[in-house]
């Protein structure tokens, strides 16, 4: 790798004072002193100023420091750091300040212990962080005292923020707070987690509190601020309390929202975020929720793996493997959700408060003691257009659906499958308020492998929810739908659990009553749970759109 000698840098305070041309003459002195930085926090040489044989060794040493567009900051690999970074400056376009590993060895430790944040991002755009390792498992006094968090990436009076990228992190072993509802909580604002983005409450006001309660009357109007260009791609989060990767905003207040669920309305004017990307992250004990999306549209979340939610804390606590909530056209697609271990919500995913069209397509969900979907609204609030397509759901336990006591409007639930093994209890649809919602199920298949009394239809019966060619297998009681099918669906697992479990045995063997006899839909997706093409016809029941297959054992 090669140094370049470091030069030095303007302020922005320095630069304020400067007439245009000489501003601008220091701008391009500035960017062309662009450089490298190294931290070594196990270097205890005399001299610390920063560069590769005389590396800094305190993250302290390093938040001094205000870096520009075009740096890089490099942790040595093996090192191990203690506090908080919580750098300055700034990146702009196509010349991001980015932040990574150098040496061999291990991922560079920067450990919290017990710091608000172990990395803070306040007030920065266009910063990239890669392979670093991050903990911050030590609590302060008071144990569960305050939120604590791995990554935290906050906008406060900033306008719109772009260019955020977290990229094959490490993030274990970090402690926070439970509380849905008081300062310092657990969700909301100012939550514990392994990744919290947030858009805070105006300078002037906590916004720990604010967030959670009825605006004060002399609540500041502040800059309304949101997050555009957002990548959290690659990492692996382990061990978290509470949330897995999480995001929150002040200023979420819309007509979709409403005025019913809680303190949510008291807030700032919506600022929505846009390109928001989560992909490819693997997610295991995490205390409470594992991937939540708020205050976006178009937000796309896909190849996650998530094994084990609501592990620990409070057993009165509402939580869910993915969701989406106050946000619009949200794609989950190509993730597996497992081990959620409450019922208590507790399903593998969830289209949540004030969403529209938001989709769930390509998933496996499995093992988990809340069930695969829930829908939950409020009165007063708009939850309109979900799609829940070609997914597969194995030994959820509990319900299939759950729905909360609002509208919930045109939401289709096609072409998936189901399968509840032998001494798991699974009901159709529970739902606190079924006249209020207008749902169609239709090509499902739903199979269980155990007594017929073990699944039952809960609230499945009520005329609002419409059911059309779903083939429904040993159970005792189906809801009404005038194409149903109740023999065997000749499924390719052939009742090895390896294939049931691994998501593989779930396509249809020749002979298959589900073969070509479900009814088509309109834009139907492009492809099924496996990637066959969906055909123009002759379109098959369940989640597997190809030919038929022999039976598999893995």
């Amino acid at each position: 790798m090669q140094h370049r000698t470091l030069l030095c840098r303007w302020r922005p305070r320095q630069l304020a004072t400067l007439a245009p041309l000489t501003l601008l003459a220091a701008l391009a002195s500035q960017h062309a002193a662009a450089g490298d930085y190294y931290v070594d926090c196990s270097n205890t040489t005399s001299a610390q100023t920063g560069t590769l044989n005389e590396p800094w060794n305190t993250l302290a040493q390093a938040n001094q420091h205000y870096f520009l567009p075009g740096d890089n900051l490099w942790f040595k690999r093996s090192s191990l750091c203690r506090g908080s970074f919580k750098p300055q400056g700034a990146g702009a376009a196509g010349n991001p300040v980015r932040v990574d590993a150098y040496g061999s060895g291990a991922l560079p430790e920067l450990d919290g212990y017990g710091a608000n944040s172990t990395v803070w991002l306040h007030n920065l755009a266009w910063w990239e962080l890669r392979r670093l390792s991050i903990t911050n498992s030590v609590q302060p006094a008071g144990a569960q005292a305050q939120g604590q968090r791995g990554v935290y990436v906050t906008l406060q009076d900033y306008g719109t923020g772009s260019h955020y990228v977290l990229q094959q992190l490490n993030i274990h072993d970090i402690a926070g707070y439970y509380d849905e509802t008081v300062k310092n909580s657990g969700k909301y604002a100012c939550a514990s987690g392994g990744i919290v983005i947030e858009a805070l409450s105006p300078v002037g006001t906590d916004p720990c509190t604010i967030s959670n309660a009825a605006l004060p009357a002399n609540t500041p109007a502040g800059v309304p601020s949101s997050f555009d260009d957002v990548l959290i791609d690659g990492n692996t989060l382990n061990n978290v309390a509470r949330q897995g990767i999480y995001s929150w905003s002040y200023w979420r207040r819309r007509a979709e929202l409403g005025n019913a669920f809680g303190v949510w309305p008291n807030a700032g004017s919506w600022a929505g975020w846009t390109n928001v990307r989560i992909s490819n992250n693997q997610l295991g004990n995490i205390g409470s929720d594992g991937i939540q999306v708020t205050n976006s549209s178009d937000a796309l979340v896909e190849h996650n793996v998530l094994k084990g939610f609501h592990t620990r804390g409070k057993t009165a606590q509402y939580a869910a493997g993915m969701w989406a909530v106050n946000a619009d056209r949200t794609v989950f697609r190509f993730n597996e959700a497992s081990g959620g271990q409450t019922t208590m919500d507790g399903m593998a995913f969830d289209i949540d408060h004030a969403t529209r069209d938001t989709v769930f397509e390509y998933n496996f969900s499995h093992d988990n003691q809340g069930g695969f979907l829930l829908l939950c609204n409020k009165d007063g609030e708009v939850h309109d257009g979900g799609i829940v397509r070609y997914n597969i759901s194995y030994n959820d336990s509990y319900q299939f659906i759950k729905t909360c006591d609002g509208p919930v409007t045109n939401v289709k639930v096609y072409n998936n499958t189901v399968y509840v093994p032998s001494g798991t209890k699974q009901a159709l649809i529970l739902s606190a308020a079924p006249a209020k919602q207008t749902i169609a199920l239709l090509n499902n298949i739903f199979t269980h492998g155990g007594s017929a009394s073990e699944v039952t239809l809960g609230q499945a019966k009520s005329s609002t929810y419409l059911w059309d060619h779903n083939l429904f297998y040993n159970y005792s009681a189906i809801p009404t739908d005038a194409y149903a099918l109740t023999t065997v669906p000749l499924l390719n697992h052939c009742n090895n659990l390896p294939a049931l479990q691994s998501g593989n045995g779930y396509k249809l063997q020749a002979g298959s009553p589900a073969a070509g006899s479900g009814v088509s839909i309109a834009s139907p997706g492009s492809q099924d749970y496996y990637g066959n093409p969906i055909p123009l016809s002759g379109v098959n029941r369940g989640a597997y759109q190809g030919s038929a297959q022999a039976c598999t054992t893995s």
